[in-house]
């Protein structure tokens, strides 16, 4: 007796296929049986690295099971999308603006780009799978996203604590899409990976990665420029120096990076706003400024008064 087809509409080749045509570089799956982590953040959180960041001792069972967030969830959808691009004019080499946050606000732009793709889904599927369910999540919810990502198959984590994609390095975001469709587990990625390098080690700015493979969030400039509140000690400047919204460092050494190629069309191309922005023009800044120049940035988390202080303003 001939078996039955595969359903066409939700297989995996077919689903990554409408992604990878949205333009997501990479596109994997997790099934029920791949989404048990475990107690994976437990020693970070033991050794104080979290600093103040008292949130990321909450939700542990989502973090251990990202599955236990919604009572529908059987798969995982995770996604990569690339953000390499060219700096602005003046930031060649000093850049006090994380390379994430030059371009519109990934968070909407990247929920932008999946939608239709839902809608088109949930069209195609309205007899199959009439009740089809599916949750975005872009660095909004409780997640091990980089480890989602690599138990997906999209790359490896690399010393810098951060997912690599063998082509297009770690400039990448990541979006995880809570599903009921069972979706089988992708093949593990096989490949290089770090190897013996150390460069993010040797660059980073306060020495917080450590050669175990964590990051101490009390001597990283991305945490101090963005999540720490009050005001910084010496060292902490020290730490941070020209920076007013994030680091790179333990990217822009990254030879995976230098491999990655730059893009030339995206929505996280550099924004005219950022053009000559320095610390002496924020310390300038007004309430209406940045008002302004918040709309679809990241920058808004750390408000104007952050980013003063980090000016030093």
């Amino acid at each position: 007796m001939d078996e039955t087809p595969p359903d066409l509409n939700t297989s995996e080749e077919a689903l990554a296929r409408k992604f990878k045509e949205a333009g997501f570089i990479g596109v994997g799956f997790l099934g029920a049986e791949a989404c048990e982590f475990g107690a994976w953040n437990q020693e970070w959180l033991a050794r104080g690295f979290e600093a103040d960041m008292n949130w990321t001792h909450n939700h542990q069972g989502i973090r251990q099971n990202p599955l236990t967030m919604e009572p529908w969830a059987k798969s995982i959808i995770a996604l990569a999308f690339p953000y390499k691009t060219a700096p602005p004019k003046g930031w060649e080499v000093e850049r006090p603006i994380s390379r994430y946050a030059w371009g519109m606000d990934y968070h909407k732009e990247l929920v932008r780009l999946i939608k239709p793709i839902i809608t088109e889904l949930k069209l195609e599927l309205k007899d199959t799978h009439p009740n089809l369910q599916m949750r975005i999540c872009v660095d909004s919810a409780p997640l091990p996203e980089k480890l989602i990502a690599q138990r997906a198959g999209l790359g490896f984590i690399g010393r810098n604590s951060l997912l690599i994609h063998p082509s297009y390095g770690s400039f990448v975001f990541l979006v995880e899409i809570l599903t009921n469709l069972e979706l089988k587990t992708s093949e593990a990625y096989q490949g290089p990976d770090c190897g013996g390098c150390k460069e993010c080690l040797d660059h980073c700015p306060g020495g917080a990665i450590t050669a175990d493979g964590f990051v101490n969030a009390k001597l990283c400039a991305s945490y101090l420029t963005i999540e720490k509140k009050g005001e910084l000690t010496k060292i902490e400047k020290k730490i941070t120096k020209h920076r007013l919204f994030g680091c790179d460092s333990c990217q822009d050494c990254c030879p995976y990076n230098h491999a990655a190629p730059t893009q030339e069309a995206s929505p996280f191309l550099p924004l005219e706003r950022w053009q000559g922005v320095n610390a002496e023009l924020v310390k300038s800044w007004t309430e209406a400024d940045f008002e302004t120049l918040k709309i679809n940035s990241p920058l808004k988390r750390a408000g104007l008064a952050g980013l003063k202080r980090n000016a030093g303003g």
